[in-house]
């Protein structure tokens, strides 16, 4: 994985806001030489937070609008939840907020773009 994968600027936590020294509003973004990269392939980021109770978000970047299917595995490989919806291009969240999750080690999978992402997280009691 590349850092510019892990880093992100956007509105999904807090605003991404700037000002100059005439408290004037400026554009904040994060740029890696080769932008177009980033751009041109399916991203799926950690959940967070992670561990989590309760309620955690799912973030994932896609190149193009497309059909994308999320599915929830638990630690024996049995699917325990999943969504299929249409994700905008860019950056896309997710929230679970589903207290019928099991605790313990869960695997989460990303389908989109002919591309399948897996990542791991913690539903702690």
């Amino acid at each position: 994985t590349e850092l510019f994968e892990q880093l992100d600027i956007g509105p999904a936590i807090t605003a991404a806001l700037a000002y100059d020294s005439d408290e004037r509003a400026m554009n904040v973004a994060l740029r890696w030489g080769n932008t177009d990269r980033a751009d041109s392939k399916v991203v799926l980021y950690q959940n967070v937070p992670n561990p989590f109770t309760h309620t955690t978000l799912i973030h994932f970047r896609l190149p193009v609008e497309d059909w994308a299917t999320l599915r929830i595995y638990d630690d024996k490989g049995r699917q325990v939840w999943h969504q299929r919806f249409y994700a905008q291009k860019g950056l896309n969240s997710v929230q679970i907020d589903n207290a019928d999750l099991p605790y313990g080690v869960l695997i989460y999978e990303l389908r989109s773009c002919g591309t399948s992402l897996k990542r791991k997280m913690i539903r702690l009691r």
